[in-house]
């Protein structure tokens, strides 16, 4: 009986959690600011009340820059009459920072509550906003991240290197050397590739296509030196030749808007005679910096043999800024793992894949499908204005021979 009672409790607090989990936001969720010395600066952030509450709330900074930070407010009532609040606070920089990015949070949190002469069990809501300080690095100094699209129908592997110049020069004749493994770790090929030029706090793709018709299916394994001036930036990266067990076929989302969770559908097929059980999907979608901003992991599936199945996942994009994100997403069943290395263009109302040739928009369409169907439209089109067309000259040539 005490076990139910807790229980019961306990879907109660739950419950009331989330109902309470909405009820406190904030904007902007970041702000970047390129670094001066002895910068000073005032700015402000905005405190949503979307439910109307009363609410009284402590503000405090923490991280690297919280020294730098000075809040107007500590201490906020909002009241249900308050839809939102904006607060200011000046940001006093010092002479040096760190080279990189430094970040200072500041937190806004529900002050904790007390029933009279009782303990009260719920939920402390806090939200933050970000201040993120860039300084640039001395010197020549880069960072890279190497993205890899498996081999297409013409035995092409793409190799897509995102090179970010941090420091304060620009970089010229900057390449890539990739040697390329089997997976028993033996050296199959090396190959350079062509040079660019990147300017001093400006990012470029370097993309590479390396032909592979020769190479049996299976999976592949490159090592890239990034070079420039008497530098090296050392990556590893694996890629895929031909079909596997699993295969991802296409991705989309319906109805796609930035800002809102969105459902990502992966259409996967199965190319084994047998059901494979215990199947799921990983979205990882990865920074500038190649740090994981979000993963995103499906349920489990039983695929049938030879047969397709969508595999669903949820992405919420609050926070998410428009821009091309590398992106991989792996196929997991027993001890397999598939990885499909994707870029994801995301704008407002349309996400671009990037390695599958799907455009995704608002109403959730792919435009491959799209543009084949106007294309066999215009077809059809043009078939019966020429048919008429036909007819109406035979039609006038009777009528002629007639008078």
């Amino acid at each position: 009986m005490k076990f139910n009672l807790r229980l019961f409790l306990c879907l109660i607090f739950f419950v009331f959690f989330i109902m309470e989990i909405s009820a406190l936001g904030v904007t902007p969720a970041r702000r970047t600011i390129d670094f001066s010395p002895s910068l000073s600066q005032r700015n402000s952030f905005t405190i949503v009340n979307p439910e109307n509450k009363d609410m009284e709330l402590n503000i405090y900074v923490r991280g690297e820059l919280a020294q730098y930070i000075q809040l107007e407010k500590t201490k906020v009532s909002l009241i249900s009459q308050d839809s939102s609040i904006s607060i200011s606070y000046n940001l006093n920089l010092p002479n040096e920072l760190s080279p990189g990015t430094n970040i200072g949070e500041i937190v806004i949190s529900e002050s904790s509550k007390q029933s009279s002469g009782e303990n009260f069990i719920g939920a402390t809501l806090s939200v933050v906003t970000q201040v993120y300080v860039y300084v640039p690095y001395p010197g020549r100094y880069a960072e890279a991240i190497m993205n890899i699209l498996n081999a297409d129908s013409n035995g092409d592997v793409t190799f897509i290197f995102s090179i970010s110049n941090l420091g304060e020069f620009d970089l010229n004749n900057v390449y890539a050397n990739v040697d390329v493994y089997s997976s028993l770790n033996e050296k199959i090929s090396s190959f350079n590739t062509h040079t660019i030029n990147i300017k001093s706090q400006k990012k470029e793709d370097l993309i590479y296509k390396w032909n592979a018709r020769e190479l049996s299916n299976g999976n592949y394994y490159a090592k890239a030196a990034i070079i420039y001036e008497d530098k090296v930036i050392n990556l590893e990266g694996t890629f895929r030749v031909g079909s596997t067990t699993l295969e991802l076929q296409d991705l989309y989302v319906n109805n796609f808007n930035l800002g809102e969770i969105v459902k990502v559908d992966m259409l996967v097929e199965n190319k084994w005679s047998e059901p494979i059980s215990g199947a799921k999907s990983i979205m990882e979608i990865y920074g500038k910096q190649g740090n994981i901003l979000d993963r995103i992991v499906s349920p489990d599936y039983t695929i049938s043999g030879l047969s397709k199945e969508i595999m669903s996942a949820y992405w919420d994009t609050n926070g998410v800024y428009e821009g091309d994100y590398d992106t991989k997403v792996i196929l997991e069943y027993a001890n397999n793992r598939i990885d499909n290395n994707l870029v994801l263009q995301v704008s407002q109302n349309k996400l671009t894949v990037i390695g599958l040739g799907y455009v995704i928009s608002e109403d959730g369409r792919s435009s491959r499908g799209e543009n084949s169907t106007m294309t066999i439209l215009f077809i059809v089109i043009g078939i019966l204005i020429l048919v008429n067309l036909l007819w109406f000259i035979l039609l006038r040539k009777y009528i002629s021979k007639k008078k």
